[in-house]
């Protein structure tokens, strides 16, 4: 069974055995003698479990609610929550098995079973919830940047280009064209001062000597 069916399964045991806990409580558990002509004291009234054990009740809301703790936890913090859910389980079947005398009906036996549920989910949370995935490392963002030496490929930054038109974009942003204005580097055009830009053909450049008329280079 894959880790994720054990988490349903487990989930399943102990939210579906708190509620059926729950919903046995409410039930009718005792019932007053039927009501005829003559005048009996207390006939008809229905007595609900929780009426006459509200420990129970209350036990398998707390089951439930606990339950919820098992999705951020992880590690030993789950471990304790399934020992936890064990423990409230185990007090949910004792109350049931106890309150059996003041019960007239079955419905404790089926809180019982409800509080066997939940105790079969909390050892399951216990024995198999370290292995699960939590719901911080499922929807984290992980990042791709290697430690030292482990010789996995970095996170690639902007290249150039994109690191160019962003410099463009600023510019226009300033109201600079960046067409015009050799001071803002041109996307795809190297700079002159750039040591890795090809050189200048320094004989057909006229602006090498502002006194010198533009010419082919060649003495006449």
């Amino acid at each position: 069974m894959t880790p994720k069916r054990e988490y349903a399964l487990a989930m399943v045991l102990v939210v579906g055995g708190a509620l059926l806990t729950w919903f046995a409580y409410g039930r009718s558990w005792v019932e007053g003698p039927p009501c005829t002509d003559e005048l009996v004291p207390g006939c008809g009234a229905v007595t609900t479990g929780a009426a006459l054990e509200p420990t129970g009740g209350a036990v398998a809301l707390t089951m439930a609610l606990t339950s919820l703790a098992v999705i951020p936890t992880r590690g030993r913090g789950r471990q304790a929550v399934g020992v936890l859910l064990m423990g409230l389980a185990g007090a949910g079947a004792a109350v049931a098995v106890s309150s059996r005398s003041l019960s007239s009906s079955s419905w404790w036996w089926v809180a019982l079973l409800g509080s066997a549920l939940g105790l079969i989910g909390g050892l399951v949370v216990a024995w198999r919830g370290p292995s699960w995935s939590t719901m911080s490392t499922r929807y984290e963002r992980t990042s791709s940047t290697p430690a030292a030496g482990t010789g996995q490929p970095a996170d690639q930054g902007e290249g150039p280009e994109e690191l160019g038109a962003k410099e463009a974009w600023d510019a226009m942003e300033r109201g600079v064209d960046p067409t015009l204005d050799p001071a803002v580097p041109t996307p795809g055009v190297p700079s002159p001062d750039d040591p890795s830009a090809p050189p200048t053909d320094r004989r057909s450049d006229p602006t090498r000597d502002p006194g010198r008329p533009a010419g082919n280079g060649l003495s006449e």
